[in-house]
This record gives structure tokens, sequence and C-alpha cells, in this order.
């Protein structure tokens, strides 16, 4: 049986680090390159990859900008750097970045486990969403389900006990009488 192939986009202006990428990567990816912020936008528009690694330092903008735009769409992205800087990775991580991989620390299960690690996390993060957006409608129409009863109880007891109450009143005055 074939293992589904995964799309990635490799947003990366350094050539040279854009094959080392490519080359630890196995036959079931299928890497789309972008070498600017612009290219991989346009790459975004035409299909739909299943995960972006993502450059920090790209010519035209900052990787970290480029963040927001991918992780409303739920795709999964991997900020690939050459630099170590503890406050990049906490802000990719706080703006959706999976996961923070350095260049020359790079290995092909290092790299796999990432990928696949990225792409389970945001679908378990859509599935919960979606979950969660069901369970908001499911509250609201729980609300008015119980609303209209509330009505139709206090309409039933206006009218069959007010009704009672009046007719025990009259037997009341007939029997005085």
């Amino acid at each position: 049986m074939l293992e589904p192939q995964i799309e990635l986009l490799l947003v990366d202006d350094d050539e040279v680090d854009r094959e080392l990428v490519c080359r630890l990567l196995s036959a079931m990816h299928v890497v789309h390159e972008a070498a600017t912020a612009g290219e991989a936008l346009a790459i975004i528009e035409a299909q739909r990859p299943d995960c972006v690694l993502l450059d920090y330092r790209l010519p035209d903008i900052d990787g970290l900008q480029l963040l927001p735009i991918f992780t409303r769409a739920y795709i999964p992205v991997i900020i690939l750097t050459g630099e170590e800087s503890p406050e990049v990775v906490v802000q990719a991580m706080q703006q959706g970045a999976q996961n923070y991989l350095v260049k020359n620390n790079l290995t092909q299960i290092g790299l796999q486990h990432a990928i696949t690690g990225a792409i389970e996390k945001v679908a378990l993060k859509r599935d919960v969403e979606e979950k969660n957006r069901q369970l908001r409608l499911l509250a609201s129409a729980l609300t008015l389900a119980e609303q209209r009863e509330r009505r139709r109880v206090s309409q039933i007891l206006h009218d069959h006990v007010q009704q009672i109450l009046y007719g025990i009143q009259m037997r009341s005055q007939l029997i005085a009488l």
C-alpha cells in the first residue's frame, strides 16, 4: 500500500538551504519551493500545502509576518532558521508555529517527526475548534428549547390553573349563598 504524499511548501531564500532540506525529505513529500514571501503567498493561493517549512529571514518580509496567514488557514508551520534566538522561538510559537528547527541541526528523522507532528497537531486543533463550535450551537439550541418549554408551561399554568381557581371561587360563592 502506498503512503499518501505530503505536500510541503518550503519558503527559504537560500538555494543551498532549500537543497539541503529537500535532500532530507523522503519520496512521500512533494515540495513546492519559494524564495520570497510573495512567491509563497502565490503558491498558497494556487494550492494548499499540508505543511509549510518557513525560514525566519526572507528578503521581502520577516517570516514571522507570514505565520499568521498560514495559521489562520490551519496550515501547520515549522520555522527553519540558522538562528537560535529564544525570543524568536517564543514569538514564533505564540503566533502558532508548530515547531522551530535550526538548520545546522537538521536530521531526516527529526524533520520527518516535526512535519508529522505539526500536521497532527493542527488537525487536532481544527477538530477541537469544530467540536467547540458544534457544542456552542447545541448549547444555544438547548437554551432556546428551555425558553420555549418555560413559556409553554407558563401558558398552561396560567390558563389552566387560572380557570380552576376561578371555578373554585365561583363554587365557593355559590355554596356561601
